[in-house]
């Protein structure tokens, strides 16, 4: 399995609703990782290298790789202004070519507890959480990567 169906899946689950901002994409990518390595269903080879960030952890492959995929037209990149200042957040949704991707993949075995592990993340950190929650929680867990936080 390669790495970028991590991200890809995250959109796939419960793609009614949209991964709401870049920040939030990295936390939900980084810990289906982190738990998908600690229940052993993931080996070195298909991990994104995170270290600690303003916001906790960040890869910068990672968002190489979302932004190799928007160009490739597998995942749709929305800009939505969420206030009265102008601020802009991104809205992240699966494509039809990213869709295609990810049902194909589907019948490999490590696939299926990708699947698992990333439709309970994104209910929990796509769904009543703030970011400022999510970083909370994600912090709480993995303190380590808090360590150059600005938050």
């Amino acid at each position: 399995m390669h790495k970028r169906l991590i991200p890809l899946t995250l959109a796939f689950v419960g793609d009614e609703n949209p991964i709401d901002g870049r920040t939030r994409l990295q936390k939900m990518v980084f810990v289906v990782q982190q738990e998908l390595v600690n229940s052993g269903h993931l080996n070195e080879n298909q991990l994104y290298e995170f270290f600690a960030y303003d916001y906790g952890p960040f890869s910068k492959e990672l968002a190489e790789d979302i932004d190799q995929m928007i160009e490739a037209r597998l995942l749709d990149e929305e800009e939505v202004e969420y206030d009265d200042d102008g601020n802009i957040k991104y809205l992240y949704n699966l494509e039809p070519d990213g869709r295609e991707l990810v049902e194909q993949e589907l019948t490999a075995k490590d696939v299926e507890k990708v699947v698992e592990k990333a439709t309970q993340i994104k209910e929990r950190f796509n769904g009543d959480l703030s970011l400022p929650e999510v970083i909370d929680e994600v912090y709480a867990e993995y303190p380590e990567y808090a360590e150059n936080s600005v938050y």
